[in-house]
């Protein structure tokens, strides 16, 4: 992404816009004085140019909608097994709490028996 980003930049600094002219001034070397330089085709370098330079955008604009769906994915994901933790957690805690408190009955129903069978000992 960074990649395509910094190609448009460059190639718009390069060729000082997206358009290609027909008729450049050059002063370059090997060049003795300011000569006029004709670019060839100039119009099917500029629509090739331009679709290259679209191409590149529609990229872009994939990378970062294809970024944005992995993290909203990676969210829910994390999201729903936080749920689904939590979940089991009050389940667990339920079946712990229905242990304790049926094992607490039946202490209470064997220490209920025990005390009946301790007065009944003590009487015969």
């Amino acid at each position: 992404m960074l990649f395509e980003a910094s190609f448009m930049y460059l190639f718009y600094w390069i060729y000082e816009g997206y358009q290609m002219l027909r008729l450049v001034k050059c002063s370059e070397y090997p060049c003795p004085n300011t000569v006029d330089c004709f670019i060839s085709r100039p119009t099917e370098k500029t629509i090739f140019t331009i679709f290259m330079l679209v191409i590149s955008a529609l990229c872009i604009a994939l990378n970062v909608a294809e970024l944005c769906f992995l993290t909203i994915r990676y969210c829910l994901m994390h999201w729903k097994q936080s749920m689904f933790s939590a979940a089991e957690n009050n389940e667990k805690d339920r079946r712990l709490t229905a242990a304790i408190t049926s094992a607490d009955k039946t202490t209470a129903d064997m220490d209920i028996e025990q005390d009946s069978h301790s007065e009944h000992s003590s009487v015969c």
